[in-house]
């Protein structure tokens, strides 16, 4: 039997049910409830109830079945007027009693129904998932909006939730961000809006690199590319020290916008936290014939999955997204003895998210089965995705001022 949890399909179940006893018929209230739908457009009404099955009893057609029932229903507090279309009996329902019966209890929580009896698995659901040095756009609110959802939903319904985010301080474009300030910036160092400053710095070197390809230049960019790299993995040197200055400015507008959204996270993990230690075990991965040496390169080989080779470790030795993923899911399980991990993250990265629960099932991670991407489309702008590093993005930022902007107006 379908749960009954619709107070108004209720209330005119009841007034349906009443009408067709005047006329001598009788229907259980779960079939009339059941055949209750929404009315073809508003105009037409909010509600609908079919007379097509019951020509049978009535021995008439079904329109003129509906004229008659629709006689027999009178107004009241829930129902506004009611009148025949056709072979369909199409209600009106009063705003008060709509915003008594739908809105709130969907406010205080009457509407769903909990089922805390059953087992439920301890989880963690990580989310929000954006790069230091960059700055946040639409896309990254549809993922905070996403992820939270989901916790809420999951925690009301009885399930114990971890929340957790992995945001990227450092890799390769961390470093064309330095990269730029360092070399190339002439202006001086903001006092306000620093997030959105370091956004402009990464989009302008990565726009500048991109032009000096294929010139004499590229060489030497690649070189101081690799310098900065090496100084922030080994964590000394000036530009570790610009890092940890403009990391803090990202980090206080991620605070910011959560703070705005109402968002919290139990746990906060970092690219930084795992860099190495990934990168440690992507090695081991080759010493035990798990992953193999290819170009200079070490990976893991997931053709005969179809899933092509899984790169864990650069030919310059530095480690890729997959190898920190491989990592942060050990911690994952070890530090909060989660029975599941969810990876709320947009469908672009369905393919790496399979080959690092591949390679880690291959590693022997009987946790493996219980990692799961729930994967979403990402938003785009009319002439197409949006790029931080192209720089044709909606911040976040903006759009807050817009909303504001147009309330205020």
């Amino acid at each position: 039997m379908q749960l009954q949890h619709d107070d108004i399909k209720l209330g005119l179940a009841q007034a349906i049910d009443q009408a067709l006893r005047k006329q001598g018929v009788e229907l259980s209230s779960e079939t009339i409830y059941d055949q209750i739908g929404k009315a073809p457009n508003i105009e037409m009404g909010h509600f609908a109830y079919p007379c097509f099955d019951l020509a049978k009893q009535f021995r008439k057609a079904p329109p003129l079945i509906a004229k008659e029932l629709s006689a027999q229903i009178e107004p009241d507090r829930l129902i506004a007027s009611v009148e025949a279309a056709g072979p369909y009996v199409n209600f009106f329902v009063n705003p008060q009693a709509m915003g008594d019966l739908v809105a709130l209890p969907i406010l205080d929580g009457r509407f769903f129904r909990k089922d805390l009896t059953r087992d439920t698995p301890k989880m963690m659901v990580e989310y929000s998932q954006p790069n230091t040095h960059k700055e946040l756009h639409v896309g990254h609110m549809r993922n905070l909006s996403l992820g939270d959802a989901l916790i809420r939903i999951l925690q009301y319904a009885g399930n114990e939730v971890i929340s957790s985010t992995f945001p990227g301080d450092v890799g390769t474009h961390v470093a064309k961000c330095l990269w730029y300030i360092k070399y190339h910036n002439t202006d001086p160092m903001p006092d306000t809006e620093k997030g959105a400053w370091l956004g402009r710095m990464y989009t302008l070197g990565s726009l500048k690199l991109e032009d000096e390809l294929g010139s004499p230049q590229e060489a030497i960019n690649r070189q101081q590319l690799s310098g900065i790299l090496s100084q922030l993995e080994a964590e000394e040197g000036e530009f570790f020290d610009l890092w940890k200055e403009t990391r803090q400015w990202s980090i206080d507008l991620f605070n910011w916008v959560y703070d705005w959204a109402g968002v919290t996270f139990d746990k906060w993990y970092w690219e930084s936290e795992v860099d190495v230690p990934s990168v440690a075990y992507a090695k081991t991965l080759l010493q035990r014939g798990i992953a193999i040496e290819s170009q200079g390169a070490i990976g893991v080989d997931l053709s005969e999955y179809n899933l092509d080779f899984c790169v864990l470790i650069k030919s310059d030795g530095h480690g890729l997204y997959a190898t920190k993923d491989l990592e942060l899911a050990r911690r994952k399980f070890e530090d909060f003895h989660i029975e599941r991990s969810i990876y709320v993250v947009d469908v672009r990265q369905s393919q790496h998210f399979q080959q690092v629960f591949k390679v880690l099932e291959l590693a022997g991670f009987e946790e493996a089965e219980q990692c799961y991407h729930l994967a979403y489309n990402f938003v785009e702008l009319p002439d197409g995705p949006m790029s931080s590093r192209k720089g044709n993005i909606i911040a976040i930022m903006d759009l807050i001022r817009q909303m504001v902007d147009r309330v205020i107006r």
